[in-house]
């Protein structure tokens, strides 16, 4: 001992016990040798007494344990290690022992239950079963096991990936670590990227269907404003035509309300009173159902710039949500005024006049805690829907600069207020069919459609007009064309294109190329694809108008007027 100097408040301790009991049993504590060097030892000391019984020394043995110590050490640094990253872990974890008692549970696991569960069966508090499932009866929970699983208790409705790792106890017993990594949302991102994929797929093959449809559809359209032109309005031909007309307006609306639902796009936009497209497309959604509408709405309401399609397409979301609200019947009431913008409004710096509209139904109202969700794709609270009809909404709204709101109580009935900004030009009033058709016009113009009853239409609506007509079935023969009436001195006032040719050239390309034959080229887009990008922001592309088959003779002829005015 002699090359030992053991640390000194340990040393004073021990003398402490010596000189109050005479000895100590198993002491352990740190000692330093001369060189510096710790060691831990252990032992049993006494005093050392003489005949007379005075104390001449101390005596004992003392045991090197360095390696045994180092190792407690490094197993209580170890557990706190464990403790701290199992206490810091999001998943949640607990141990349990051979027969099913838990043994520890970190923070996120006492959360999960409700409670600290140490001590009990694991099967009766963790998973809320009178007895061990299959699963542990198997011994797979003392295994290296990892299996996806929806919990269902009581206490836990969501899904889990399951680890369970088995651990050596010092007895050479067996422990078991399970470890549950909450799985709900990644499963559920990939239902919604699934439905996202469905819904691409959806889009693509109504996108094809519609412009086949609009095709048709404006062959019909164009074939009744032509037949209702001949007509006069005191004969009965001429309400039956109107009638047609206006479904077949109707059809096109649902056309662009397929192609928003299955890919949304950017609205092509024109100057419109709105108030038409309120109470036409109330009346649409509402025919033949008990539910009525009151209106009322400012007799100076502004006119606003939107896609009227889009639009009357956010009045029927609106309306037959507050219709299936009231399964019994009831009123809707649609309030429509001018504000302006002020410093308390949330979006007054968007814009300084708007127009109001509120949607207001007596039904049975939406919960408060759900109302920051009824706009999110996907979310509904009903049996069967989509839940894309508000999302779709919103998205609507939002493309035209607008905002929309709601506010419900439980019991009270929803009500929807919409603010689009007001349009400070003045809304051109439309010409009468028959005036517009008896005016003579002049000038060369290049129709370029695959559809040959297209072709044929625009051939005699616009030979009828008293311009002269060159067709083109594809952008090649296009060119060609345009530029051999260039070389002949008989040059195109203006070319229509179709956007989309199946197998050839479109107009997206074909624009370019008569642009680099004559840069002063008036160039026109058509096409039944009215949700493309292409049509939305045509001036981008080179075009100087635009026009969404089906079109009405009217709008066609005044859109042809203005660009050939400039």
């Amino acid at each position: 001992m002699s090359e030992v100097y053991i640390d000194p408040q340990k040393r004073d301790q021990l003398l402490a016990a010596l000189k109050k009991y005479g000895f100590t049993r198993n002491f352990t504590t740190q000692f330093k040798r001369k060189d510096g060097s710790l060691w831990w030892g252990s032992g049993n000391l006494q005093l050392y007494k003489d005949k007379s019984g005075r104390v001449i020394g101390i005596e004992g043995v003392v045991r090197d344990i360095t390696q045994q110590k180092m190792m407690e050490i490094f197993l209580q640094q170890s557990e706190r290690k464990f403790r701290a990253m199992m206490e810091a872990m999001s998943d949640s974890v607990y141990i349990c022992s051979a027969d099913y008692r838990v043994e520890y549970m970190n923070p996120a696991m006492i959360k999960q239950v409700g409670g600290d569960a140490t001590g009990d069966h694991c099967y009766k508090t963790i998973h809320g079963f009178d007895q061990p499932c299959s699963w542990c009866k198997k011994g797979n929970n003392f295994q290296n096991h990892t299996f996806e699983s929806e919990i269902t208790s009581p206490k836990d409705q969501r899904s889990y990936l399951i680890t369970s790792s088995p651990l050596q106890n010092e007895d050479g017993s067996l422990s078991s670590m399970i470890v549950f990594r909450d799985t709900t949302e990644r499963q559920r991102m990939a239902k919604e990227l699934s439905k996202v994929r469905k819904l691409e797929s959806i889009g693509v093959l109504a996108g094809g269907i519609a412009h086949d449809f609009n095709n048709i559809l404006a062959a019909i359209l164009g074939n009744i404003s032509l037949a209702l032109s001949w007509s006069k309005p005191n004969d009965e031909i001429y309400k039956l035509l109107k009638e047609s007309e206006k479904a077949s307006l109707r059809a096109k609306d649902l056309t662009q309300q397929l192609l928003t639902f299955a890919k949304g796009g950017e609205p092509i936009k024109k100057i419109t009173s709105i108030e038409e497209v309120i109470k036409d497309s109330a009346a649409f959604v509402l025919r033949g159902s008990k539910i009525r509408c009151d209106f009322s709405l400012a007799e100076k309401l502004k006119p606003v710039e939107i896609d009227s399609g889009q639009i009357s397409q956010v009045v029927q979301n609106l309306i037959i949500n507050a219709s299936q609200a009231m399964p019994n019947g009831g009123v809707i009431t649609i309030t429509g005024q001018n504000c302006k913008g002020h410093k308390s409004d949330p979006f007054a710096g968007q814009y300084g006049e708007f127009i109001e509209i509120v949607f207001k139904d007596q039904g049975i109202g939406i919960a408060k805690e759900l109302l920051d969700q009824i706009f999110d794709p996907y979310f509904t609270t009903k049996q069967r829907g989509s839940g894309l009809g508000l999302a779709i909404t919103h998205s609507i709204i939002a493309k035209h600069g607008g905002h929309i709101m709601v506010a419900s109580e439980p019991g009270q009935g929803a009500e929807f207020t919409i603010y689009l900004p007001a349009c400070q030009d003045k809304l051109s009033p439309s010409a009468p069919l028959t005036e517009t058709a008896s005016q003579k016009a002049s000038g060369r113009i290049m129709i370029m459609d695959d559809e040959e009853m297209i072709r044929e239409l625009m051939l005699r609506i616009l030979s009828r007009k008293g311009y002269q007509v060159v067709t083109a079935a594809d952008g090649d023969e296009a060119i060609q064309l345009y530029q051999e009436a260039g070389e002949n001195n008989a040059p195109i006032d203006l070319v229509i294109m179709d956007l989309t040719i199946p197998g050839g050239m479109g107009g997206k390309e074909a624009v370019g190329k008569i642009l680099e034959l004559d840069p002063k080229a008036r160039v026109m887009i058509s096409s039944g694809y009215a949700n493309d990008p292409v049509m939305a922001n045509y001036q981008e592309y080179g075009f100087m108008a635009t026009v969404s088959k089906p079109f009405q003779i009217r709008e066609l002829l005044a859109t042809i007027k203005e660009v050939l005015s400039r």
